[in-house]
């Protein structure tokens, strides 16, 4: 657990700390040589801030701490070497990120908010319901905490998708803020090209996104065709028609020239047809675009389950036959419940 009274380093922003510097007599260089210690050195302790004074040291150690969650436990799949990783917040709540593996370095998994509001009946998370946004230093202390993991085993975080627990754009004032932090030269300095924002597309949020972060990638949940189905799988979208949603996102290809990434869960006899299959080929006609198909991973409360393969395949065809570039998603860690629709928490108390 995580009962943490101080406050962060990494929910501060630079005005604030550089003000407590001021007002510890600091010249102003301490700003940068401490940012850089934080979110560049990735260090977990102001003893290793070794160009500062020890007495300067010892001083921020009493009024802060550096990171605002702590790594609990971690899970590793004996399929892959997925790994997920618990996290508790300083209020004592769980949240989940996963390390998948990649031909070089592992793409993280990242959480925005503890449960989920959206409601989606296929998906653990949802189930949870919200509890709470994250502020922005939680969730950039998943990505701090989960490279110094990694680093350990001399690997690192080549790619970082807002695919966890949360609807990102549902909190996107602190997650704005985290990938700021992330991608500045005096943040993490990671490529803003190889952070993917995952939504689904509630009016407005596409382009919200788009016009505020600009080269992010753009993963939209789609998992139907048609409006009616849609709003079955994703309640939240109620009030926002599939005709906006692909208006935003064919913005979004013409501004930045990036492709969009639609995720569909594959849900035997709901939205695998081939009807469907055609129907979702004419709605895509044209765009800049990729299609993931995902296998339903099992979620014990959802009235699901998984389509058959020889289905998956047509559907797969289908897409290919018109053009749309299509890929079946191959699972990860779901025997440590870490694959997509599956991160619950369920360690939390």
């Amino acid at each position: 657990m995580c009962l943490m009274t101080k406050q962060t380093l990494t929910s501060l922003d630079d005005k604030h700390l550089g003000s407590v510097l001021t007002a510890l007599s600091e010249p102003s260089y301490r700003l940068d040589q401490i940012l850089r210690w934080v979110y560049r050195d990735n260090v977990a302790t102001f003893a290793q801030m070794s160009d500062l004074p020890i007495e300067l040291r010892a001083q921020l150690a009493e009024m802060f701490a550096i990171r605002s969650i702590k790594l609990e436990s971690e899970y590793r799949s004996k399929e892959d070497s997925t790994r997920k990783l618990l996290f508790y917040t300083w209020d004592n709540h769980a949240i989940e990120s996963v390390l998948i593996p990649r031909k070089e370095g592992y793409a993280l998994c990242i959480s925005s908010q503890v449960g989920c509001g959206m409601s989606c009946p296929f998906c653990a998370t949802g189930y949870m319901g919200m509890a709470r946004n994250l502020e922005s230093g939680e969730i950039i202390d998943q990505f701090l905490s989960a490279r110094a993991h990694i680093k350990e085993m001399g690997q690192d975080v080549t790619s970082v998708i807002f695919m966890g627990m949360g609807e990102p754009m549902a909190n996107f004032p602190n997650v704005y803020t985290a990938i700021s932090r992330m991608i500045s030269e005096d943040g993490c300095h990671f490529g803003i090209r190889r952070i993917t924002v995952s939504t689904i597309g509630v009016k407005g949020w596409v382009s919200r996104l788009s016009n505020s972060l600009g080269n992010v990638g753009l993963a939209v949940s789609l998992h139907a065709p048609d409006d009616k189905l849609r709003m079955e799988l994703v309640p939240a979208v109620r009030n926002s028609p599939l005709a906006g949603l692909m208006q935003e996102c064919k913005d979004y290809q013409y501004v930045t020239g990036r492709r969009t990434t639609y995720e569909y869960v594959m849900l035997r006899d709901v939205n695998d047809s081939e009807a469907q299959a055609d129907s979702l080929a004419k709605l895509l006609k044209g765009q800049i675009c990729h299609v993931n198909l995902i296998p339903f991973n099992q979620v014990v409360e959802a009235p699901f389950s998984p389509s058959d393969g020889d289905s998956t395949v047509c559907f797969e065809r289908i897409l290919s036959r018109n053009g749309i570039p299509v890929t079946v998603r191959t699972p990860r860690g779901r025997d440590i419940d870490a694959a997509c629709g599956q991160l619950a928490a369920r360690s939390s108390t």
